[in-house]
């Protein structure tokens, strides 16, 4: 073989070295720039998981909550069918009272009106004899 064959063998051989130095360098920012989103992501799990404890902290505390909701709904209905419902009656029975009252007062008035004309009907026909 020859010199200048030789020589562009190795000229060859330095290009292809020379090109794979490149791509090796392309290759190792590529793993650098991974290496910061994989860096990225485990922070990003880290907040989502202490996100996720504070939620389930958050609902344990809205069950409690619930509960004592719950608890309260209790009162208030048992409140109102023992307190209110009684008072709902006794003025439905006071009001019906008041009613009876009013037609027994009417109908006595109509009598007394009516007893009235009768008494000055017969005034008037005793009064001329």
């Amino acid at each position: 073989m020859e010199d200048a064959e030789l020589r562009n063998i190795l000229f060859s051989i330095q290009g292809s070295i020379a090109g794979f130095q490149n791509d090796m360098s392309d290759v190792k920012n590529d793993i650098a720039d991974m290496r910061t989103d994989i860096a990225n992501m485990k922070t990003d799990i880290t907040n989502m998981k202490a996100d996720i404890t504070n939620m389930k902290t958050d609902i344990t505390n809205m069950k409690s909550d619930i509960v004592q909701l719950k608890g309260s709904v209790k009162t208030i209905e048992l409140k109102l069918e023992n307190e209110i419902d009684r008072k709902i009656s006794a003025l439905f029975d006071s009001r019906m009272d008041e009613l009876r009252y009013r037609k027994e007062n009417k109908e006595t008035r109509e009598k007394v009106f009516e007893l009235d004309m009768r008494v000055d009907n017969l005034e008037k026909a005793i009064m001329p004899a």
